[in-house]
């Protein structure tokens, strides 16, 4: 997708302001800097991620984090149509089905997965349990119109996460934003 076309500048500027902020997501959160994407990397549970599969699209996305124990991600998602976003969403919830898998190379368990489109918001919403090296969280997946959108929210080992704001309403907060910005 051409990103200097002027419509994709205006839409990866309202997908920009879209996003939650670091002290929208709670407090004591600040921005980290981006991760680049790698559109190699396989999912959790193998096969090719939305990205490899249905590259067209614009991306957008927030890291936040609270000190070295707690992360918070958001990735949003824009294609073309909302034929291939539920494709690309399709492609991402079945990636993490199964118990066990990896991300780059390191393990993961998987919980099952949970629909929780009604405490979260848009058309679709699945949510599973994560344990990974040293963390535990939650991974959310919503779909709503030509939109799909990622939450990862992992907490170190031995946090205290009775201080921290719930994944799900993070992500419930996250997505009516989302659509509030005209995205979904």
């Amino acid at each position: 997708m051409n990103t200097t076309d002027a419509n994709a500048v205006k839409a990866l500027s309202a997908m920009n302001a879209a996003l939650l902020t670091a002290p929208e997501v709670g407090t004591g959160f600040t921005k980290s800097p981006p991760v680049a994407q790698d559109t190699n990397q396989k999912l959790p549970c193998g096969g090719s991620s939305a990205s490899a599969l249905y590259p067209n699209a614009l991306r957008a996305e927030l890291i936040a984090a609270k000190g070295d124990s707690v992360q918070f991600q958001e990735s949003l998602r824009l294609d073309l149509d909302a034929a291939t976003s539920i494709k690309a969403f399709d492609t991402t919830v079945a990636g993490l089905n199964c118990s066990k898998g990896s991300i780059a190379g390191t393990p993961v368990t998987i919980g099952a997965p949970h629909d929780v489109t009604a405490s979260v918001g848009g058309s679709k919403a699945v949510a599973w349990e994560v344990t990974i090296a040293g963390a535990s969280g939650v991974l959310v997946a919503v779909h709503s119109g030509s939109t799909s959108i990622g939450y990862t929210f992992l907490v170190a080992t031995g946090t205290d996460a009775a201080t921290l704001p719930n994944p799900l309403t993070v992500a419930k907060k996250a997505t009516a934003k989302v659509i509030a910005g005209g995205l979904g």
